[in-house]
Parts: C-alpha cells; sequence; structure tokens
C-alpha cells in the first residue's frame, strides 16, 4: 500500500507549532524523509483544512522548495454535474496498455 510504504519511509515527524497563518489559526506539522521534507498547516477549528504546503527538496542543489497556499476554501456548494464530464476530443485515439 502506497501510503503505509510512504509512513515507513518517513525519519521523523513534528508538531511544530500552533499560530496564524493569514488570520487563521493552525497546527504546522513538519515530516522528514531521506530526499524530501515537506510541512503543512492544518486550520485548527471545526473545518480541519489545509491553509499551506511547502516541499522542500533537501538531496537537490540549493534545496529548491514547492509551496501551495490554500485560502480560498469553497466547501459544501452544488457543483454543476457538466464540470465533471470527460471532453474526449474528435481526432483522439485509443492507445493500447500492457496487462
Amino acid at each position: 500500500m502506497v501510503i503505509s510504504m510512504a509512513v515507513l519511509a518517513l525519519a521523523r515527524i513534528v508538531r511544530c507549532s500552533d499560530g496564524l497563518l493569514q488570520g487563521v489559526k493552525t497546527h504546522h506539522l513538519s515530516f522528514e524523509s531521506a530526499g524530501t521534507d515537506w510541512q503543512i498547516w492544518i486550520e485548527a477549528d471545526s473545518s480541519p483544512l489545509p491553509r499551506r504546503f511547502v516541499v522542500t527538496y533537501v538531496k537537490d542543489k540549493g534545496e529548491p522548495q514547492f509551496m501551495a497556499q490554500l485560502d480560498q476554501w469553497s466547501i459544501g456548494g452544488a457543483a454543476d454535474a457538466s464540470l465533471f464530464k470527460a471532453g474526449v476530443p474528435d481526432k483522439a485515439k485509443k492507445v493500447p496498455f500492457a496487462k
């Protein structure tokens, strides 16, 4: 199972602190592995939604980072079903996959 293997590969998990992130109270967690460290800030209220996610590639030159700021959540609303229909182009071709 992918999730359990990912957890086993972690060297350290730390609950860093609780604090404000853009005025929202959050829990800050840090996860370290052999080549990639990541951090997540999760809302500390009744809607524990992720607010920020940072990945640091610690073995790469300069330790580049990726950051996603997730601050415009809209949950519980209705979505038009047409948004979830696949649109296959007319010239698309089926690709055979090995079994």
